[in-house]
């Protein structure tokens, strides 16, 4: 099998690409797409991109999101008659020599539940531990929208960067220079926007949209940590979907499994479960250590 690693997939292999999930979606029922830009991954020079083929098709693919510097998210297709026949683990392996040497030391495979051949090559894998679940879901009630007049809303521009900067260190667990990477990646996007909310004159929350071709994609929902349980979270949902509904007609979003409060905020707000995906962990320096 020939492989070519790559950071940026080019039209044609962008048109193989999406043939050969097109062919593993039918076989095995799966519907979590893989993102095919490296534009909010930590270092954009990095290969992230392993496209397997046998003569000119393209038989396995690999991709790996990486927009924290220590760990990358793994997701893989095999054609279903090139099965059981190692393709996956050479583009694993392949990646791996990627990202060791890249500080990337942490994996995470990224299985729909109802994938069993995906289940099976991850139960030969040694030092794997299963981490938590995400569920994707899509926004089918627009009369449970919640209100949100006291809030005021801002697209992120050179001209508040640096508050978005201040807030995002507080709100989520990424380092400095993580932070800032999140947020320049968002803004230099033709696709996505990021948006701060604020509460009389004070920034209080934020917010990404990835606009796909089929849906808005809601992430990095965060509230100032000295607001939170006052309801501002709510608020701040409201916010997001009236401004995703401004160009989109569908919008949908993933909530963590270790996030009970999140999950039942958006059912509440008319959110319903798609499908599910299952993260399971990999020490990849421990694994090659105790390999060496």
């Amino acid at each position: 099998m020939k492989i070519i690693e790559t950071n940026i997939l080019d039209a044609m292999q962008i048109h193989d690409i999406t043939i050969l999930i097109k062919d593993c979606f039918a076989y095995d029922g799966l519907q979590n797409e893989a993102f095919l830009s490296n534009e909010i991954n930590f270092n954009q020079n990095l290969a992230c991109f392993y496209l397997g083929y046998e003569d000119s098709k393209l038989v396995a693919f690999l991709t790996t999101f990486m927009p924290q510097s220590h760990e990358a998210e793994i997701i893989a297709y095999t054609h279903p008659a090139y099965r059981r026949q190692g393709r996956f683990n050479q583009l694993y392996q392949t990646a791996v020599s990627v990202l060791l040497p890249a500080g990337i030391t942490q994996v995470l495979f990224v299985v729909e539940p109802v994938s069993k051949t995906g289940e099976q090559v991850l139960q030969k894998k040694e030092g794997i531990t299963f981490e938590r679940s995400e569920y994707r879901m899509q926004h089918t009630d627009k009369t449970k929208i919640p209100s949100h007049s006291n809030l005021l809303l801002m697209n992120v521009s050179t001209m508040n960067q640096e508050e978005c900067i201040k807030l995002t260190r507080e709100i989520f667990d990424m380092s400095e220079e993580e932070n800032q990477n999140f947020i320049q990646n968002a803004m230099d996007s033709k696709d996505r926007a990021i948006y701060l909310t604020y509460y009389k004159n004070e920034p209080m929350g934020t917010f990404n949209i990835h606009y796909e071709a089929n849906h808005a994609f809601l992430y990095g929902l965060g509230i100032k940590p000295c607001m939170q349980g006052k309801g501002f979270g709510k608020q701040l949902l409201g916010l997001a979907l009236e401004t995703a509904y401004q160009k989109k007609k569908r919008v949908v979003l993933d909530v963590d499994s270790n996030n009970p409060p999140a999950y039942e905020l958006y059912r509440k707000s008319g959110f319903v479960t798609s499908f599910q995906v299952d993260y399971y962990c990999l020490n990849l320096e421990q694994k090659y250590n105790n390999s060496h």
